[in-house]
Parts: structure tokens; sequence; C-alpha cells
């Protein structure tokens, strides 16, 4: 079988998700729109054992997020996140040298990504990077935030231009790290 032309389908359906393999990018797509089937495609992301690479969130809502604010934050509506991130949210909070591990549950990240349309409050962190606070409280009870980056590349694909969430994490004493925040950086406060 050719490289170049091979592609494998874990389950082909518009409604859950599966593996697109070519030559330039390896991309899963998950539709929030599907809860039961998101869920279930997060929960594959606990193992240690996955293949690094790209994931379409579809059904994310940013276009609703632009919409409702009158401007352009998010200049396309795709989203993304990559099968590193998502192993990393589900890991033990607070392991030893593992900042990154954050302790989430699947439902706990389905239901982060999907509440981004329902946006608390959105922080613009270096022009392209921006901070935004759910509604959902993990079960550590802090407030999950979602830090998503404008203009990424994908893992495979250097030259893309997408909206990537480079993490969720529980925040905590979020209201202080608020009030801290210089108003001209923050977008929408509801």
């Amino acid at each position: 079988m050719s490289v170049l032309f091979s592609c494998l389908f874990l389950q082909k359906s518009m409604t859950s998700y599966y593996i697109i393999c070519n030559n330039i990018d390896m991309i899963r797509k998950i539709n929030l729109g599907n809860k039961k089937e998101a869920i279930k495609a997060f929960e594959t992301f606990k193992a240690n054992d996955y293949v690094p690479f790209d994931i379409e969130l579809l059904n994310s809502h940013l276009k609703n997020i632009n919409d409702n604010l009158d401007i352009n934050v998010f200049r396309k509506s795709s989203l993304f996140i990559t099968s590193k991130t998502l192993w990393e949210c589900m890991q033990p909070l607070g392991a030893k040298g593992k900042h990154n591990f954050h302790g989430l549950s699947p439902e706990e990240i389905y239901d982060s990504l999907h509440d981004l349309q329902n946006t608390r409050c959105i922080v613009s962190v270096y022009g392209t990077r921006f901070v935004i606070v759910t509604s959902i409280i993990a079960s550590c009870g802090d407030p999950i935030i979602a830090i998503v980056e404008t203009g990424s590349p994908l893992t495979l694909n250097r030259n893309a231009n997408i909206n990537k969430v480079v993490t969720l994490y529980p925040k905590k004493k979020l209201d202080n790290y608020i009030s801290n925040i210089p108003k001209s950086k923050i977008t929408i406060k509801k």
C-alpha cells in the first residue's frame, strides 16, 4: 500500500469521529454536537500510547463568539486541539514536575469546549493568545479556562493558520486573576 494514498478510518460517520491520513496531515475530527460520541473519543486519549496528531473540533461555536462580540477575535470558525494536549489535560492533577497535568475528566473537557460559546470572559494575551473563561466548574471546585491561540500551525503542517486550544485547566482564584488584568486586555466580560 502506498503511503501517499493510505487512509485509516476508525469510524466513518459525520456524527462521530474518524482519522484522515494523507501525505500532508493526520487529522481526527470530533463533533461537539454529539456529546456521547465526543466523550467516548476523548476517553481514548487517557492512555499514553497515542500518536501525536491534530483534532478538529466540529461545532465549536467560535463563530458565535465572534458574532456575540461583534468583533473578529477568531479569524476562522474552526477549532483544533492536539492529542498531546488532551492527554495532558486528563493526567492526575498536579503530578510532581508535570505542570500541564490538570486532572480533567473527558466529560469536563467536553463541557468546557462545548461551553466556549457561553464564555464569561476573554482576555487577550500576546495578541494571538486568548484566555477564555468558561462557566464550567471542575471537580476540584475551580472554574475551567481554555487558552486558545489564533494563527497556530498544525502538528504536521507548519504553514496552517488555525485556532488551537493550547490547554484547558481549572484556575484557582480566578476572580483575583481577572481583577488584576488591565481593562484594555479584557475583550469581553459578562
